[in-house]
């Protein structure tokens, strides 16, 4: 059995950023959505959201490969921790596949071979409505290229 592309990546970027759980966001890594259940309440701030964004099965060499492109933000009730989250992000992800640094690369399981990840385009939003504070979302656009092992 093997697993998509998608979800090798979506496992290595949470396995990544939960670590030690020592970051500002913990163990609050999540994947698509907030919440699955609207009656439940939102994590503490900060946390961290990724999702896919584009991209899929490369078709450039022979075997199984993939270009995915993902969202991967940080999101605080507070400018300054969006900021920190987002560097954090990068330090952790931006030049972490196997071919930009063999030694601290993300780990894509048994089927996928993380080989590059890129940061490409910046993300800043502030989410307001009526009568609640601001929330900040702050990460990045991250090209995966990858290949089955």
């Amino acid at each position: 059995m093997s697993q998509i592309a998608l979800q090798a990546v979506q496992i290595a970027n949470a396995n990544r950023l939960i670590g030690s759980g020592n970051e500002s966001w913990g163990r609050v890594v999540r994947v698509s959505v907030v919440k699955s259940n609207p009656r439940q309440a939102d994590p503490p701030y900060p946390y961290v959201l990724q999702f896919w964004a584009g991209g899929g099965h490369a078709q450039a060499i022979k075997t199984r490969d993939a270009n995915l492109r993902m969202v991967v933000k940080c999101l605080s009730d507070k400018m300054a921790d969006a900021m920190t989250g987002a560097q954090r992000l990068n330090d952790l992800l931006h030049n972490h596949g196997r071919l930009d640094n063999s030694a601290d690369c993300l780990d894509g399981g048994t089927y996928w071979d993380i080989l590059t990840v890129t940061e490409e385009d910046t993300i800043y939003m502030v989410e307001t409505s009526a009568d609640t504070i601001p929330i900040y979302h702050v990460g990045a656009y991250y090209r995966y290229i990858m290949q089955v092992k």
